[in-house]
């Protein structure tokens, strides 16, 4: 099986590119081997006013044409007409799980399309229908309710605006204290469809890993300072089914197993937290430790991006996949400054954004860690089948979303601030906008 790191950049055929006549075009994602009908809008485009001078272009990744063979170089002329503004394709049949492009061009000086004038291109993407019924969403598997320095500290109600301001679905409140993160999230004055879900970090230093339980039913952190006997008896337990020569990491290993099973009892994801990460540069636990914990895959997920050792992170998730089962990747910004809430991210698939829909998600593998610096191409841990579709989203799809997060953070702000009816009136129409833009952009009706 293949994996990807990196994200893809899709190449289109060489020519002179415009975008600035092509205000907007649906839809993005189809159902692979359907019919499909796209529509493009264009703005003061004189060459509408003589469609037979423009050639709509098309050419699938895969160079797969719509019979199954190969491209050849060349490329399909698909029929359209002319309403207004707007040109609409006749029905294509797209094929495969890929990329396809859509290309408006009309012929250059010399009449020829080796360097045709651009008028628009328009990417597409098909999937086959197990994907293609999950809705993709984009979130934060661990945030703390603290910042890294005093003068960055938010109310949980600002940090939660936040986290909708830097573009997120949904978010998991993470403190060592559990109740103090459902008391953030109760606490919220907002119903929209941004989910919040309570998380507590649980780990022992210089005992365990560090480890995240997703919505808990009670607090794990609490039963381990309250049941040291039960505690022990568990590590025992654990101990004897381990196969370790030194004790000491004999005990490292068995304590966060036990963890882990605790985790799961509470109905809980037991997230393993970038495993490199520790204090002074030193990680939590020592590396043979560390190894045994990972190969044992007994967590539910691994958080590779988020960790200030991101590079050891994603080399330790390969590693994985390529050496067994494939463990599913989450990220988060976890103690970060402000401006990095939006670095480290989860993309899943799932039915909804609910808080047991985005757990299932996770736990069945729809799922992705995102690391994307500033000014350097992002990373992706997943699969190939589901890094290709993501970056794609990450691309073209999750960018229309910003403008709309943006509004209702600000929304948020406003009305925490100075209780502002205007924001109280935008807040639903743009709840509404968020599910417009999906129906939109997606071919469901397809």
């Amino acid at each position: 099986m293949k994996y990807i790191s990196l994200a893809f950049t899709i190449f289109v055929l060489a020519t002179q590119v415009s975008f600035s006549k092509l205000v907007d075009s649906w839809p993005l994602v189809v159902k692979q081997d359907s019919m499909v009908q796209f529509t493009f809008v264009l703005e003061d485009e004189p060459m509408l006013q003589t469609p037979e001078k423009l050639t709509l272009q098309y050419v699938q990744a895969d160079s797969v044409r719509e019979s199954g063979k190969a491209f050849g170089g060349a490329f399909n002329k698909i029929e359209f007409q002319i309403e207004g503004n707007k040109l609409i394709t006749k029905p294509i049949k797209i094929i495969g799980e890929t990329i396809h492009t859509l290309r408006l061009v009309s012929p250059d000086a010399q009449g020829k399309f080796r360097n045709p004038k651009v008028h628009g291109i328009h990417f597409v993407y098909s999937l086959a229908d197990d994907l293609f019924q999950l809705r993709p969403y984009r979130g934060s598997i661990h945030t703390v309710l603290n910042f890294p320095t005093e003068a960055e500290q938010l109310q949980p109600h600002k940090l939660i605006a936040q986290l909708r301001h830097s573009g997120y679905d949904f978010a998991c409140i993470a403190d060592n204290d559990l109740d103090k993160a459902k008391n953030a999230i109760a606490g919220f004055p907002f119903k929209t469809d941004f989910t919040l879900i309570p998380a507590e970090e649980v780990f022992i230093p210089g005992k365990s890993a560090k480890l995240l339980a997703i919505n808990p039913n009670t607090s794990v952190g609490k039963w381990i300072a309250g049941n040291p006997n039960e505690l022990l008896k568990a590590i025992e337990n654990e101990a004897n089914s381990l196969k370790i020569d030194s004790k000491e990491f004999t005990e490292q290993v068995a304590t966060t197993h036990a963890i882990i099973k605790k985790i799961k009892q509470e109905n809980a994801l037991a997230i393993l937290v970038h495993p490199n990460h520790g204090q002074d540069d030193f990680p939590y636990l020592p590396r043979p430790a560390i190894d045994a914990i990972l190969n044992a895959r007994q967590y539910d997920a691994l958080q590779v991006a988020g960790g200030p050792k991101v590079d050891l992170d994603f080399t330790d998730y390969f590693e994985l996949c390529a050496s067994g089962p494939r463990v599913p990747a989450v990220g988060g910004p976890g103690f970060v400054p402000q401006a990095d809430l939006a670095r480290s991210i989860t993309v899943v698939l799932a039915k909804s954004n609910s808080a047991s829909d985005i757990m299932s998600a996770i736990k069945s593998g729809h799922v992705a860690a995102v690391f994307q610096p500033p000014a350097t191409y992002r990373r992706i841990a997943a699969d190939f089948r589901l890094g290709h579709y993501f970056a794609f989203l990450l691309r073209y799809y999750f960018p229309k979303l910003n403008g709309t997060y943006r509004s209702e953070a600000d929304a948020f702000n406003k009305i925490l601030d100075a209780n502002d009816e205007q924001a109280k009136q935008l807040l639903p129409t743009l709840q509404n906008h968020v599910n417009a833009t999906y129906d939109k952009y997606f071919a469901v009706t397809q």
